[in-house]
């Protein structure tokens, strides 16, 4: 049973489809369940070794191992996004890294290296802008009768009365809502007369 599996793991990222509906067989979905946990365990840990953990935490056989490397190296190339924000997490895992391999072995100079390095890319060594952090306003709330979810918690309220409470507490009410009922009232005295 030696499968090809990137069509797979393109299902899997393009369309979200779990490893269990994407084949019959146990053994490949313990294969792709492994391959994704891998690729969560490296964006979590970029600077990992891949091909030990793939021996030692998922146990494959070095065949398995040869070609997962390249399934893994697909899976890294094709649906990563190198952001700033991903450089600069790596970048500052690494120092630390470097902090706490330097300390692990009792080289202070090692260490102090690697925090002023720390400290110079994050600039540390500036002191903070006195820049007010933008107040968003909060977003105004509306409610409205029309029922989105279905929800066995859930009430469902005729519009007159709901909008009579909202009425009453001030929350604002859709203009279309205000016309429709506007509108019922209006058809209701029509039949009246």
């Amino acid at each position: 049973m030696s499968t090809d599996l990137i069509p797979l793991i393109q299902s899997h990222f393009l369309n979200g489809i779990p490893a269990t509906e994407l084949t019959e067989y146990k053994n490949e979905q313990k294969r792709l369940n492994d391959l994704f946990l891998l690729f969560d365990m490296y964006n979590e840990n970029p600077c990992m070794d891949v091909e030990q953990a793939l021996k030692w935490k998922f146990h494959h056989s070095p065949k398995q191992i040869t070609k997962d490397m390249v399934y893994f190296e697909f899976i890294r190339t094709n649906f990563t996004r190198t952001t700033r924000q991903k450089v600069k997490d790596i970048t500052n895992w690494t120092f630390e890294k470097a902090i706490r391999d330097s300390w692990a072995v009792n080289d202070r100079k090692g260490a102090v290296d690697a925090a002023k390095s720390f400290a110079k890319y994050n600039q540390l060594d500036k002191p903070e802008s006195e820049v007010e952090e933008r107040q968003f306003k909060p977003l105004d709330r509306i409610f409205t009768p029309y029922v989105e979810v279905l929800d066995p918690d859930r009430q469902t309220i005729e519009d007159k009365k709901l909008l009579g409470i909202m009425d009453e507490f001030g929350a604002h009410i859709d203009d279309r809502e205000k016309k429709i009922a506007e509108k019922l009232e209006e058809l209701k005295g029509d039949d009246k007369v």
